[in-house]
């Protein structure tokens, strides 16, 4: 954006305030000053109502309640994808994404890496299976224009980025919760 945004920009527009680093598994993890970090506008996207309050709401809640039990560690790497001709909110000179990805990173017990990444439109309903919006990393890349674990040695690279592995994260058990607004 060309100018300094604040949160008067989104009244009317249409579009949530959408945290890229999520509220509420910050609040959890890192306590009441680093959750209000999560407001500054720099860690803020336009999403519309349905996704931010359902589809993407379960996506972080299935991260924080139950992909951190699944592995020793767990990575998380989130943005928004642009489409090629930008779009702009009502209200403000701020470009609109044309969807969103989040990338988790589950090291295992025995340390081995898992991948499971989404593109979530911001055309979705909010109740559909979050497997409907699974993709390999090397669909975020080309989405994004953006080349994700490139430190990582070039044959673990390969192998985390051409599949997810839903399975991994026992995705079966969240895909239908329903969302919590």
């Amino acid at each position: 954006t060309l100018r300094h945004i604040t949160p008067d920009d989104y009244r009317n527009s249409g579009y949530n305030r959408g945290h890229m680093a999520p509220n509420y598994a910050i609040a959890k993890l890192y306590g009441r000053e680093a959750q209000r970090a999560t407001f500054l506008m720099s860690n803020i996207a336009p999403q519309r109502s349905r996704l931010n309050q359902k589809l993407w709401q379960r996506i972080e809640e299935a991260a924080m309640d139950h992909f951190v039990k699944l592995f020793r560690e767990l990575w998380v790497v989130t943005g928004p994808v642009w489409d090629e001709k930008p779009r702009y909110m009502k209200t403000a000179w701020i470009d609109v994404p044309d969807a969103f990805y989040k990338i988790f990173i589950g090291i295992d017990r025995a340390g081995q890496p898992h991948a499971l990444a989404f593109i979530v439109p911001q055309t979705v309903r909010g109740y559909e299976p979050l497997s409907r919006f699974v993709v390999s990393i090397d669909q975020v890349e080309q989405r994004t224009g953006l080349d994700f674990f490139w430190r990582l040695p070039d044959a673990q690279e390969i192998r985390l980025e051409r599949a997810s592995q839903p399975q991994a994260f026992k995705l079966h058990r969240v895909d239908r919760r329903r969302p919590r607004y």
